[in-house]
Order: C-alpha cells, then structure tokens, then sequence
C-alpha cells in the first residue's frame, strides 16, 4: 500500500490522541508498573536482603586475620575509648574511672528492657541521640572538645599494660559493681562473638580458637578496667547484632530509586570526565582514581573516605572541585602530615557537623582563614 503525500494531509486530526489523553496513559502505565515493582520489592528484594547466615564468618579482617590476634584490635579499643573520654572531660574534671567508662560504652551496644514483655525494638527503629546513649554518640561540647595530647595513644599492639592509671577514679567503687554486675557472661559471650568473629555465640564454642580467643577478651577486659562479669545470662539485655538484624524496610516508590540512579550515573560521567577511572579491588570494593599531572608530583596523594549518601557521588562532587582539584595556590598546609584546602574543610563542616572530627576541622579551618588573611 502506498500513501502520497496528500493521504497525510487527510488524515483525521481527530485520531490523534490529544495531550491530556498521552498523559492519562502514561500515569496509568507507571501506577501498574508501581504495582508490579511494590510486589517485587516485598516478594524478592527484601527476603534477598534478609538472607542471614550467622554461621558463616564475614571476610578476613585486613590486619587480623587470626582469630587469636582479635585480642589485638580489642586492646586498642579499650585504649582509644579511654583516651577519648579523658580529653573530652578533662576540662570539668569529671571523677569517672575506666571500668565505668567502658562499662558503659559496652552496655551502649545492648539494648535494655526494662520488662521481658516489651518487644525488642531493631537499632534502625531508635537511632535517637537520646537512645544511643554515652558509647555509640556522646553529647558533645566544643569547649571541653580537645586532641591535645593524644600522642600517647600509638598503634602499637601490646596489651601488658593497665590504662587505669591514666583516668581520674571513681569516688566509691561500689557504684561500678553494681553496674557491672547488669551484664554477664553470657551477655558478652553473644556480643563479642558477633563483634570480634561475625558469627553467632554456639559458633565460636564449637570452634577451638575463637573460644580460647573468646577467654583471652575476659582478661584484658579485666586487666586493663577491671571489668568482670559474672556467670548467666540477663534476660533483659538483648546485643544490637547489626548483620543478624532483618531489614526493616521502608518502601519508596520506584521513581525515587530512578532518580537516586540518575544522579550516580550523571555523577560517574563527571568524574570520567574530569580524569577519574573507577577500579575495583579483589574483595569488591569500588573506588576513583586519577593520576596526578607533572606539576602536582611533590604533593603528596589525597586518599578520600567519604559516608553513604543519596545519589552516590552527587553530594560530594563540590568538595571534590572546588577541595581536592584546586590549584596548589589555595592548597596549604594544615599541620606537618595534613595537606588540604580550606573549601574541602568548610564542605566537610557541611556534611558532617554532628561528627566528631568536625570539631578538629573547625578549629583547623579558623586557623586556616587567620594566616590566609
């Protein structure tokens, strides 16, 4: 069949769709296909996310792959966790000693229930600064806020030594029984297998290094704050197991995680094209990389962590141009190890003023627009 052009001049305008119809149609087919996405999202992608294996161990740890080594990294927390609250109270010379301190940061990773009726509420349904307590997200002041003489604290790995010394102590010791004796053993045992080896408590007792590893915590909880614990379990304690906790989803309509896609693809593309190349590492994690040109060579590399944000790379893109691609002109030196601009400090003020390190970066940003100026 041929058609001459005057066939076209024929043709029933009204056969045409007008407008609102094209746009009847459309919202139409998109309600369907929200439906049709609202029962995938229920059906498929919440239980996939839901798959929870507490037997299995999580990857190797990059700095202690042996179970035995653990005792390690819980040495140095303890150590760090002391030193943070002793600059963070040295100025209203709060009386406070270790095994409170720690007591309290560990007790901060339970949740407590008053009653055995109350239903246990997940840690993403109470991420509260009034529910976090003192160990997860401590109240904070800026003027008692300080770094001074944290050169004591090192990486170094032995575990010998008691930071008891080091800490203001508590007026009557009876007090910190009594809190101690809120968690016990089996407590911690469910905790600690969860925290240090990614696997349930039944796990680690039927593995002989994670348990003997499991003993050897006991002692430096003890040696280093005095922390004991006594035998049993107390019911109304319950460990906030983030990788053993099912999703409490939220639904979103499909366009919000359309648009959230766009944005990171849009965000990819900039990066590309200001020079950045994505690289993947052997255990999956994903990363930008951009080579420096010949007159940045005596700078030393910028290596930047950055949180979860909606839209993947989107939000950081401003610190990235106008922080860490300016000219070496507006680059300066914050301290003998500390490179960096004064636009990459004020974003990171932006993004991250509840943060505890923003406090440094505004002080390092202060001192910053006093010498430019």
């Amino acid at each position: 069949m041929i058609l001459s052009s005057s066939s076209f001049n024929s043709w029933p305008s009204s056969s045409l769709p007008s407008v609102g119809v094209a746009i009847l149609t459309i919202f139409i087919g998109y309600i369907l296909f929200e439906i049709g996405f609202f029962f995938h999202y229920h059906r498929n992608l919440i239980p996939f996310a839901n798959q929870i294996c507490p037997t299995r161990p999580p990857a190797p740890y990059r700095d202690y792959r042996d179970v035995g080594e653990r005792v390690k990294l819980l040495s140095r927390i303890i150590d760090r966790r002391l030193e943070a609250h002793y600059h963070l109270t040295k100025s209203t010379q709060e009386v406070v000693s270790a095994s409170e301190v720690l007591y309290n940061f560990i007790e901060s990773w339970f949740c407590k229930k008053k009653v055995d009726d109350i239903k246990y509420t997940r840690f993403s349904e109470q991420l509260d600064i009034t529910t976090l307590g003192v160990g997860l997200c401590p109240p904070l002041s800026l003027s008692s806020y300080s770094f001074g003489g944290t050169s004591n604290i090192t990486d170094d790995d032995g575990f010998t030594s008691s930071s008891n010394d080091s800490l203001p102590q508590l007026v009557n010791n009876k007090n910190v029984q009594k809190n101690t004796a809120s968690l016990r053993r089996d407590n911690m045992d469910e905790f600690l297998s969860w925290a240090f080896f990614g696997v349930d408590c039944a796990t680690v007792e039927s593995d002989t290094n994670m348990n003997e590893a499991l003993g050897q915590f006991y002692t430096i909880l003890q040696s280093k704050a005095g922390l004991q614990f006594e035998p049993g379990k107390n019911t109304h304690f319950i460990p906030r197991w983030f990788t053993f906790e099912r999703v409490q989803s939220l639904y979103r309509p499909f366009g919000v995680y359309a648009a959230m896609a766009l944005m990171q693809f849009t965000a990819n593309c900039v990066l590309y094209i200001m020079g950045f190349r994505q690289y993947t590492c052997e255990r999956g994690l994903r990363y930008w990389h951009r080579s420096a040109i010949r007159q940045q060579q005596q700078y030393s590399p910028f290596l930047f962590f950055h949180g979860i944000a909606p839209g993947g790379h989107v939000p950081y893109l401003p610190m990235v141009m106008l922080g860490l691609l300016r000219g070496k002109d507006l680059v300066i030196e914050i301290s003998s190890s500390l490179k960096t601009s004064p636009y990459l400090i004020l974003f990171a003020l932006m993004l991250y003023r509840r943060k505890i390190l923003c406090m440094e970066f505004w002080k390092l940003f202060i001192n910053t627009l006093t010498r430019i100026k």
